[in-house]
């Protein structure tokens, strides 16, 4: 191979749950790469390294907390990129490598981050997960507006379909790759054929939906947020309602005098965020899910599992009219769907050829010819 080099470059414990396929892909070809984290999660310790085989980042742009607010990650993304770029500099320059991409993916503060350092280095900057829109600056905020930045400054563009392709057609010197599905399929299949951490699922009853309620946008809303734990907690009657709490999901029910209702009540099952092994094969065993969060709509939908997506507009269309129904309006859905969830059940999505080999294929040739 050419004296290239490839820098995965990852912020989040969602990018990294994405790039774990491909990054272990990269492993199993002796492709040469290093891996940088920005900071923003604090993902040095994280199971996930061990689905791709590596121990770890190599490097952290970041160390410390930040405050999880619009103005702390704005404040963090700025100093960041000033103290990154030189200590990025140096790490190229260290490496001797003659030509650099950055694979960057998604679309947190961190991929703008990743993209914008690339840039200003001379690195290609190769975005996987490219090409989705909601088509509106603030729903998902700043999501959307880092989709569109990253969008300008790729040199290549993996999209997870043609939908999203479409969506980067105007932009010139952009080579787009259309992946079949998102590399979300593959970390799938690798986490079901993990072992979890916990040596049990006795916390889980033998029949249950899963709820998921973590957005910011969601949790601002006190009614929202009633209405999600009172039309819950009428369907879990018959079925037991397994509730994810993150962290932010805790902060806002204590807010609204919610928490301790939750906690007594005996038709919920609180567990605290779980990890990404576990949290798969409990997905796995749930009858439906009831979640706003993108990526478990598509991890519904890979899974063929019946799901009511509480926003008012999704950037993916992974499920949707299928598995997957999008709601806005949690009061008079959840219970109509609940009741009828197994219509929207369908089968475990495959592939011939996974999305991790495609962009492989892609870093490989680049690898090799430029």
């Amino acid at each position: 191979m050419s004296n290239g080099l490839l820098y995965f470059f990852v912020g989040t414990t969602a990018e990294l749950i994405k790039l774990v396929p491909v990054i272990a892909q990269a492993r199993a070809r002796n492709l040469p790469f290093r891996i940088i984290a920005s900071g923003q999660n604090d993902i040095a310790s994280s199971e996930l390294w061990a689905l791709a085989g590596v121990p770890g980042p190599d490097e952290t742009l970041h160390t410390g907390s930040i405050h999880q607010s619009a103005a702390g990650l704005a404040s963090w993304l700025a100093r960041t990129a000033i103290t990154g770029l030189a200590q990025l500099r140096r790490t190229f320059r260290r490496d001797g490598a003659s030509r650099v991409a950055v694979i960057v993916h998604g679309d947190t503060v961190s991929t703008l981050l990743g993209a914008t350092l690339a840039k200003a280095l001379g690195a290609q900057v190769f975005h996987v997960e490219a090409g989705l829109r909601s088509f509106n600056y603030v729903q998902p905020f700043p999501e959307e507006i880092c989709r569109v930045l990253v969008g300008r400054m790729a040199n290549v563009a993996f999209c997870p379909n043609q939908w999203a392709a479409d969506h980067l057609t105007s932009h010139r010197g952009l080579r787009t790759i259309v992946t079949g599905e998102n590399t979300l399929l593959d970390s799938l299949k690798l986490a079901l054929a993990t072992r979890p951490p916990e040596e049990t699922f006795d916390f889980l009853p033998e029949n249950f939906f899963l709820l998921v309620l973590h957005r910011q946008e969601n949790l601002f809303s006190k009614a929202l947020v009633t209405h999600v734990i009172d039309a819950a907690e009428r369907v879990a009657q018959g079925i037991r309602c397994v509730f994810v709490l993150h962290k932010l999901t805790e902060v806002a029910l204590r807010r609204f005098g919610l928490l301790e209702r939750v906690r007594q009540s005996d038709r919920f099952v609180l567990v605290p965020r779980l990890s990404y092994v576990t949290f798969t094969q409990t997905l796995a065993r749930a009858r439906f899910v009831i979640t706003d969060g993108g990526s478990n709509q598509e991890e519904s939908y890979y899974l063929g599992k019946p799901c009511l997506l509480l926003r008012k507009t999704t950037e993916r269309i992974e499920g949707l009219n299928e598995n997957v129904v999008l709601s806005p309006d949690p009061a008079s859905a959840i219970a109509s769907f609940a009741a009828r969830h197994e219509e929207h059940a369908r089968p475990v999505v495959s592939l011939e050829k996974s999305p991790s080999e495609i962009i492989v294929d892609t870093l490989e040739e680049w690898l090799r010819h430029g």
